[in-house]
């Protein structure tokens, strides 16, 4: 198994701007990270939580919620909900968490709340998490400050366009705050630039302004635009799950490498188990090399009966054809590719998104 950092590294996600990716972001670098050997925790923080829905954890499954963990009604240990995705774990959001700002207010500490959850989660020497991403709100409100008082690290997404622009001097302004006053460990990890368009000659520009600006935090990695991506969460999949080969997944796998590499000391602490794809680095490109042959039967046979195996298999083992239902009709999941353990064969005959039979059975 892998070896998991202790404690973990805690890593907030966060943008005062509304879609320039936060979620799509913390879902799909948790799942690279998670692919790679890093087991990861989600933390929804946002009250719509997009993040638990993209990750396939359904409104009824979410019994205890990040609004019990910061109300002191659970700990994030009762809270850890498992996806679907092997190491990949979620403390999911629901609605109530957008009435937690008023009740907070009155609370001892109210700044502090995540931060004093994480403080005895990480007592546990057992906890198995080496990464915790953090998926926060599109404002500066008390559950974004509970993020970043509780983080070792701000990740911020940013939109290659002039406004998602003009929003980062504010983020950066309500960081130095928050190291100021709450947290003065909290750094900037980097700098995510997403959405970007090489059609179009302002995406190019504003990711210069970018560099200019801030140098080396700006991570290497671009996220493209890409349909693949928008598609993903419709099927309650991370984007490397729905389309491991598309140019969005690809540059989120290439994201988790430079990440790794910025957060491991020259001697990593992360050693991938014999069962999993290691993340290599060559000429400064990120790669998953196979490290050797995973195996698909324990995945099946476990007691949680995820849907999808790990990523290095999903990658492995590819169908280059969409898949026809026993109706006739055209599956719903990508038409590029789909993993083999996904399909309706590998599920009794019965699909597992759409619920139609295998044409096969």
């Amino acid at each position: 198994m892998v070896t998991a950092l202790k404690p973990p590294r805690v890593l907030v996600v966060a943008n005062q701007k509304g879609g320039v990716g936060k979620t799509t972001t913390a879902i799909n670098l948790g799942t690279a990270l998670a692919a790679v050997g890093a087991p990861t925790l989600v933390v929804d923080i946002d009250p719509q939580g997009n993040a638990s829905t993209g990750l396939g954890i359904p409104h009824n499954a979410r019994k205890l919620t990040t609004y019990d963990v910061l109300m002191g009604g659970a700990t994030i240990a009762d809270a850890v909900t498992p996806t679907k995705i092997p190491g990949l774990s979620i403390v999911p959001s629901t609605v109530d968490l957008s009435g937690a700002e008023l009740e907070l207010i009155e609370l001892p500490r109210r700044n502090y709340r995540l931060k004093d959850a994480f403080a005895e989660f990480t007592r546990n020497p057992s906890q198995p998490f080496s990464y915790v991403l953090i998926d926060c709100p599109p404002s500066l409100t008390l559950l974004t400050v509970n993020a970043m008082a509780a983080a070792d690290a701000v990740v911020v997404p940013l939109q290659c366009e002039f406004f998602a622009l003009e929003g980062l001097s504010q983020l950066l302004k309500t960081i130095e705050r928050v190291r100021g006053n709450l947290n003065p460990q909290l750094e900037i990890q980097g700098i995510v630039l997403t959405m970007f368009d090489k059609r179009n000659k302002l995406s190019d520009q504003v990711a210069a302004d970018v560099r200019e600006t801030l140098g080396e935090k700006v991570y290497a990695t671009v996220i493209p635009r890409n349909v693949r991506i928008s598609e993903a969460p419709s099927h309650g999949v991370p984007a490397l799950v729905y389309d491991l080969r598309c140019p969005g997944s690809q540059a989120y796998i290439k994201l988790a490498g430079e990440l790794i590499q910025r957060e491991s000391p020259p001697t990593a602490a992360i050693r991938p188990s014999s069962d999993v794809a290691s993340l290599s680095v060559r000429k400064g490109r990120p790669r998953i090399t196979r490290v050797k042959k995973p195996s698909l039967r324990r995945w099946h046979s476990s007691s949680r009966t995820p849907s999808v195996t790990s990523i290095p298999a999903a990658r492995r083992i590819l169908i280059p054809r969409p898949r026809t239902s026993g109706n006739g009709s055209r599956h719903p999941t990508t038409t590029r590719a789909m993993p083999a353990a996904t399909s309706a064969r590998a599920h009794g005959g019965v699909c597992p998104v759409c619920a139609h039979g295998s044409s096969e059975t």
